[in-house]
């Protein structure tokens, strides 16, 4: 493929991304109803931009030529056929690869060639989802100019031979990012007389040719099309992340070939495996084959292998019961054991810490920048509710009960996102917010200049409101005041409900009462089931009003934002 100049006309910068544009030639514009083709490259960085531009230009002038030649009539298409159309496209794949290196050189300069080499990565990943999901558009055009040009008729979309040609394609596209990326290393081992088979890292277990059934990568496809009207984005994200290492570990092999003793070799890479390879530049670009030969300080932690593994055990649960896959699932009873209970991972702060926390200097000499930085972590030790449920608050959550008592309204309303049912609850609001704090006060100025949340400078992401929270407090505020682990245990954002969930059961406060202020299910037992929940003012009685943690905080009342205009506060 010609590699776009430095300022490709292909490319159009969006605000916050590029697009791809390309005029359509005068005299098939009646057939394509268009005069300009123009399409998201979903990236903001010019590289990627390029190296996609570059395919999609590639396959609209192949268009092009298609539309310009006599469409013919297409026949049937065999296994063995299809495996010819895919060696021939990846051939002309290849070969035009290094067909761009006969004219002009295609890269600027060492940063340019790098950069490009850089951008493969993204567009296998690319690749990978689109035979994960089932998504064959973006090489429609590449399989119509192969039927045309091999004079076959008749193989209508979304047919099975139709199906095969192009996840056949989308390998062979595979293959040549491989291939390419070995090539432009120095590395020319492998000729294009080697069969196109599905390489697999060394080490990793290899399909059984003969072996028949749907491919792993097709069943994401019908999982995710199935699963993901109940997942959350981040839900959504984080499976298909997972189920795509596992192509990538065990190969696209037929589901039916997953034995245990595959499921197994898969554990054992990830316990190879350092943690956030996605997100940590030193790993993201690599295959995992790579990575599990390299010098890894930190690997990842049982319990995120367990998460991975319990989401595949998921997958196959799926395939067993639409019958995809026969036999017990493969992944069960595979999680490493757990080292640690699991109150001990995170420690509550001990009233060292809260003088640290709520003594700063922040609080001590109101420094604070933003209002949730002021705000949040009362809130959330004086409520013992979750990071996102406080950041999404609106004012409207904010509320009388029916019996006086003002709470929150904790609720997955319009945007708002809950981790479970029984988090749904209301939460008496204490009268240190209410009286020293002046909260409400707070509340009806942010309802006065027109507001709807109450932390407007937060913003919506993949995983709700709160990002923002947590970096300042994990990666910031925390170690600015000296909060260090105890026994081993982290002490993030989450420990401030640890802390108001300990306080309250060394205060003898009744279960019940806690576990529906907490927003934690009461279990099956008859009285959970039937009993109505607790009226506002019995839960301030005998839950909220019982928090004292033996801290001086007088000096908040001279902060900005805790209002001096106080609304009555009474009931």
């Amino acid at each position: 493929m010609r590699h776009l100049s430095r300022s490709p006309h292909y490319l159009v910068r969006n605000p916050h991304s590029y697009c791809f544009r390309a005029n359509v030639p005068k005299d098939l514009q009646h057939l394509v109803g268009k005069t300009e083709l123009r399409y998201s490259l979903r990236t903001g960085y010019v590289g990627v931009a390029r190296a996609r531009a570059q395919i999609i230009a590639t396959q609209v002038h192949q268009i092009f030529a298609y539309l310009r030649r006599d469409v013919r009539k297409l026949s049937g298409l065999s296994d063995e056929k299809i495996q010819e159309l895919v060696q021939q496209y990846l051939k002309g794949y290849i070969e035009g690869l290094e067909s761009r290196y006969q004219d002009v050189p295609p890269f600027a300069d060492s940063v340019d060639f790098h950069s490009y080499v850089k951008s493969l990565d993204y567009i296998r990943e690319d690749i990978i989802e689109y035979l994960g999901i089932g998504d064959y558009s973006t090489v429609e055009e590449n399989v119509a100019d192969l039927l045309e040009r091999n004079g076959i008729e008749g193989i209508e979309k979304g047919s099975a031979a139709y199906t095969k040609l192009c996840r056949g394609v989308l390998r062979a596209q595979l293959k040549g990012i491989e291939l390419e990326k070995k090539h432009m290393s120095g590395d020319f081992s492998e000729t294009l007389e080697a069969p196109f088979r599905e390489q697999l890292p060394p080490g990793m277990p290899k399909a059984n040719e003969e072996e028949k059934g749907q491919l792993i990568s097709e069943v994401i496809g019908r999982y995710a099309s199935e699963a993901q009207v109940n997942w959350q984005d981040k839900t959504k994200y984080e499976n298909l992340s997972v189920l795509r290492l596992f192509v990538e570990v065990v190969g696209d092999v037929p589901i039916q070939s997953v034995t245990r003793r595959k499921v197994g070799e898969f554990k054992e890479v990830l316990q190879k495996l350092p943690p956030n390879i996605k997100k940590n530049p030193k790993y993201r670009n690599k295959p995992v084959s790579e990575i599990i030969q390299m010098q890894v300080p930190k690997k990842m932690s049982d319990t995120t292998v367990s998460k991975y593994l319990t989401r595949v055990g998921a997958f196959f649960e799926y395939a067993r019961r639409h019958g995809i896959y026969e036999g017990s699932n493969p992944a069960t009873k595979m999680n490493p054991p757990k080292n640690k209970r699991a109150h001990e991972s995170r420690a509550p702060f001990a009233k060292d810490d809260l003088i640290k926390l709520f003594h700063s200097e922040d609080y001590v000499e109101d420094k604070h920048k933003e209002s949730y930085q002021f705000w949040m972590p009362l809130l959330a030790l004086y409520t013992g509710a979750r990071l996102n449920e406080l950041a999404q608050l609106h004012l409207s959550d904010i509320k009388q009960a029916e019996d006086g008592v003002w709470v929150f309204d904790i609720n997955d309303e319009e945007e708002k996102r809950l981790k479970a049912k029984s988090s749904r609850r209301i939460i008496p609001i204490h009268t240190f917010l209410l009286n020293d704090l002046n909260f409400l006060s707070h509340v009806e100025r942010l309802k006065a200049e027109g507001g709807k949340r109450l932390f407007p400078e937060l913003k919506m992401g993949r995983d709700g409101y709160g990002r923002n929270v947590s970096r300042w407090f994990n990666e910031v505020y925390r170690k600015k005041c000296g909060i260090v682990l105890t026994d081993g245990r982290r002490k993030d954002f989450h420990s401030f409900r640890s802390t108001f969930i300990t306080h309250l059961v060394y205060r003898k406060v009744p279960d019940r009462m806690r576990l529906q202020v907490e927003g934690h299910s009461a279990g099956k037992d008859m009285t959970s089931v039937y009993a109505d929940p607790f009226p506002a003012k019995q839960l301030y009685e005998e839950v909220i009003s019982k928090l004292d943690y033996g801290i001086d905080l007088g000096h908040l009342k001279k902060s900005k934002y805790a209002v001096k205009d106080s609304l009555a506060t009474e009931g």
